[in-house]
């Protein structure tokens, strides 16, 4: 027969806390001490006693554990794990009375096993399920989030799996609303930095950037969510113009403060917050400000004063320089006229720019190399135009450079409007400088081609006998300018007769033979040629300009002016995101464009394999193709499509758009099929994957981008009308270019008013009115912070009301375990009281027996007098018979006596 090992009493105390068995539990417990029983045991799994029980849900047996002193460990970590909320508090309370440092170790414990990662502590797992209510219970006994850039938590290597995923799991639980809601003062300004925390997160483990995008939205989503729960005006202007920084306490009023927080918004990306209609009803209203009435106004009524705007801005920027005060400064500084102004001052930029490209230049190139023209002309370009292209220029640098001083380098680059506006000053501002050295380097050398071409002693007149001093200054040379009709100023008698001077001058003495035999051959030369009457039509001048270099100083300025010019009217589909119809277009466009850069990126691989393999196939043909051809003495020679590596790659570039015959691929001069036929293979193999698969993938990343932009379209939209208006709502720049170098009345009185406050009013006042608005935004983003969380604490639960949570069965189990405990004590008191009742039967019974032998014994009596009473009526009955008998044996005798 089979032995049953016996189960020790850990393992059935263990059982007992799974089981739920709490009156066995409290029997154990309170036997500990005789018994020898360890309560902080674990099973075959690492789970101890405490574990266990708040692992099943059973409050009562967590209770018994804690008075009777069992280890915490991981335990709070479970009850959260669970949301287990009766038990989060009970140990949290436990902990009050422990030993600080113990009580910081269990608020924030680490598991003791690998169910979860080393470096998760109660409140980050609370912060993940975002129970509102464990989150309060924890970060009021101080559980608090750590810092993911704090030297503790960089005690983990890093690039490593334990690393990234605890970085990931912190982030996760600082992305919490209901933490934000709780732990931060300003919670709209704290979800702003941590959605752009979140965005860098993406870029740096970008193993993760699905989870860290993921976070960055709902920040997103719940800056939107905070902003959705104002309820007046008030509330919505304390909270947009609210600044993270300073509060500017000149400002009486907050409808006139700035925009602080849509600026800050902005320079987060945060598109959700922005295209809030909460956010755009105040953004448009102080947009257009005083001219709000226009929008009540028909389209052509705008179009028609917004058009006299435009128009009259010289007038209008002059009256706000000169004046600045009253209605006139109030007109031009609202930012709807200031936004109309600019439009007009980019647009009369353009028309110069147009200017000279429509007018005739008034001086030719060749004049501006000679020096021929007007000695203040240096360029083709009319003088009064570059003046006003300059005072452009300048305007439009110095209103960079304030946007620069004002917002730093980092922030001026996030807009792409902005980087735009450098590249655009960088082209004019080169072409500027390169039109000055071209002009110093022109003159330079017209003057050395001059010098090289001078004749000494040579003119128009005939030269004197050699030695013979001359009515002038004959030691300085006669110059002819290079460009000169050279038959117009000398004749052939003057050219034989100075030839003839240079030799007699000779040192050496020359004969009369041969003097008269060079006379001789002087005439023969000079035969053919014809000067002064006798010169022939002279041959069309060539244009100087074919003579320079293609990198000459001229040369690239036209260039860097031709590409500064569509830049700069492509500069104008920026604006065109203030209007709803066409600006989700642009920004699918400008979407696309970092479409086309990666399709680049792996294009030019491709691109230039196939150039490489097809001009090492066809390069030794088409180099004789060229040889022959100037052989031939052919007037039109050029290299063949697969000459080079560079004229490959154009040639394939052309290809893509069907400019390229299938000639290009064939071998001339030879019958080498086998060439040309791995030639057409390489050519066919590039169009099918440059054509049919790259740019077909192209195509399908570009409908892609459009669809997203196209979800979103409203959202995209707003944002990017917004941060075009962001601009002009930022105090100054009131003015637009040129006129913006001109300082200003307001200006000015700014400037001294500034210094002012900075030297004569006391910081103590100024103090004093920032902690007021401080305090005023805090009081009021608390109260938008306890809408939310009341808000979204109701509708979950309305959304989860016919589903059953972990929580609910978490209870359910504890509400059964806590009936089943007071059942079996309620069965133990009446099986106790069954006990009692036994032995007061058995009392009675007992005395019953004895009744019962009473009555036995009652009952032989009764039989003894039953016998007795029949034998006494046995006697009587016998005495009556002999009473009877005497009786009649004495009447008997009676009557015998008779």
């Amino acid at each position: 027969m089979a032995t049953v090992n016996p189960i020790s009493q850990e393992e059935r105390f263990l059982t007992a806390v799974r089981d739920g068995d709490v009156s066995y539990v409290e029997q154990v417990l309170e036997s500990k001490h005789e018994t020898g029983l360890e309560i902080n045991l674990s099973d075959r799994n690492g789970k101890s006693a405490l574990t266990l029980a708040v692992l099943q849900g059973n409050l009562l047996i967590i209770k018994l554990l804690l008075t009777h002193g069992a280890r915490l460990g991981d335990a709070l970590l479970r009850a959260v794990d669970t949301q287990f909320l009766d038990a989060v508090q009970l140990i949290c309370k436990h902990s009050e009375s422990l030993e600080p440092e113990t009580r910081k170790s269990v608020i924030g414990c680490h598991p003791e096993n690998d169910d979860f990662h080393p470096d998760l502590t109660p409140i980050v797992l609370a912060a993940h399920h975002n129970n509102y209510m464990i989150l309060k219970t924890l970060l009021k006994y101080g559980a608090t989030i750590p810092d993911p850039d704090s030297s503790d938590f960089q005690r983990t290597e890093k690039h490593t799996l334990q690393r990234s995923v605890g970085t990931l799991n912190v982030y996760r639980a600082l992305s919490s609303g209901y933490y934000i809601s709780l732990t931060a003062h300003d919670p709209i300004g704290h979800a702003f930095t941590l959605s752009s925390k979140l965005g860098e997160m993406s870029n740096l483990e970008y193993e993760f950037r699905a989870e860290y995008t993921e976070l960055s939205e709902s920040v997103e989503q719940y800056a939107a969510d905070i902003l959705a729960q104002a309820r007046d005006s008030d509330e919505l202007t304390s909270i947009l113009t609210h600044n993270d920084n300073v509060q500017p306490s000149d400002e009486n009023n907050a409808k006139d403060t700035a925009l602080f927080k849509v600026f800050h918004a902005i320079s987060c990306e945060q598109k959700k917050f922005v295209a809030h209609p909460h956010c755009q009803q105040l953004l448009i209203k102080r947009f257009y400000g005083k001219m709000s009435f226009m929008r009540d106004w028909s389209l052509f009524k705008q179009l028609l004063l917004s058009l006299v705007i435009m128009l009259m801005y010289p007038f209008t920027s002059l009256l706000y320089i000169f004046l600045g005060s009253g209605k006139v400064m109030d007109f031009v500084s609202t930012p709807y006229v200031k936004f109309l102004m600019d439009i007009a001052s980019r647009m009369t930029f353009l028309v110069f720019l147009l200017i000279t490209t429509i007018v005739p230049p008034s001086v030719t190139t060749e004049e501006v190399i000679t020096g021929q023209g007007d000695p203040n002309q240096f360029s083709q370009v009319p003088l009064t135009v570059i003046i006003l292209i300059l005072l452009w220029i300048v305007g439009m640098t110095w209103a960079e450079i304030k946007a620069i001083w004002k917002g730093g380098v980092s922030s001026y680059m996030k807009d792409g409007a902005n980087v735009l506006d450098f590249a655009i000053l960088a082209l004019f501002w080169s072409y500027m400088v390169l039109t000055l050295i071209s002009y110093f380097q022109i003159q330079r050398d017209a003057a050395a081609r001059a010098a090289t071409t001078s004749f000494p002693g040579l003119s128009s007149a005939p030269p004197l006998p050699p030695g013979q001093p001359t009515p002038g200054d004959t030691t300085a040379p006669t110059f002819v300018p290079a460009t000169a009709n050279l038959s117009e100023l000398i004749s052939l008698a003057d050219i034989k007769q100075y030839i003839s001077a240079t030799i007699l001058d000779t040192e050496v003495a020359v004969d009369g033979v041969v003097r008269s035999e060079l006379d001789r051959m002087l005439d023969v030369l000079l035969e053919n040629l014809t000067c002064g009457e006798e010169a022939a039509t002279p041959a069309p001048p060539q244009d100087p300009v074919l003579e320079f270099d293609p990198l000459h100083p001229a040369l690239v300025a036209d260039a860097v002016f031709a590409i500064a010019t569509v830049v700069t009217f492509l500069r104008l589909l920026i604006l065109t995101v203030s209007s709803q119809l066409v600006g989700p277009l642009q920004i699918s466009l400008g979407g696309m464009l970092f479409d086309i850069a990666k399709f680049i990126m792996v294009f030019i691989i491709v691109w230039f394999a196939f150039s490489l393999g097809l001009n090492q196939i066809y390069q030794a043909y088409q180099e004789i193709d060229f040889t022959l051809c100037l052989a031939e003495g052919l007037g039109d020679c050029r290299p063949g499509p697969f000459y080079d590596v560079g004229q490959s790659m154009l040639t394939l570039f052309w290809s893509l758009f069907g400019l390229e015959s299938l000639d290009i691929i064939k071998v001339n001069h030879a019958k080498h099929g086998f060439t040309e036929a791995v030639g057409t293979i390489l050519f066919a193999l590039y169009m099918m994957f440059a054509v049919v698969v790259m740019l077909n993938a192209l195509i399908a990343m570009m409908s892609n981008t459009y669809t997203r932009v196209e979800e979103n379209s409203d959202t995209e939209w707003k944002f990017a009308r917004a941060r075009m208006w962001v601009h002009f709502l930022h105090v100054g720049g009131t003015v637009p270019p040129p006129f913006n170098v001109i300082p200003t009345r307001t200006a000015i009185t700014q400037l001294f008013s500034s210094c002012y406050r900075r030297c004569c009013v006391t910081r103590r006042n100024q103090n004093g009115k920032n902690k007021i608005a401080e305090h005023a935004y805090k009081k009021i983003a608390r109260l938008l912070a306890e809408r939310y969380i009341l808000d979204h604490s109701s509708s979950s639960g309305g959304d989860a009301e016919n589903a059953v949570s972990r929580a609910d069965v978490m209870a359910i189990r504890n509400d059964v375990a806590v009936f089943r405990y007071e059942t079996f004590k309620s069965l133990n008191a009446a099986d106790q009281s069954f006990d009692n009742l036994q032995d007061v039967l058995a009392n009675i019974k007992l005395q019953l027996q004895k009744v019962d032998d009473i009555g036995a014994k009652t009952e032989q009596l009764d039989t003894s007098v039953k016998d007795l009473k029949e034998r006494n009526r046995v006697i009587r009955s016998t005495v009556d018979g002999m009473a009877a008998s005497l009786l009649r044996s004495r009447a008997g005798r009676s009557l015998v006596g008779h």
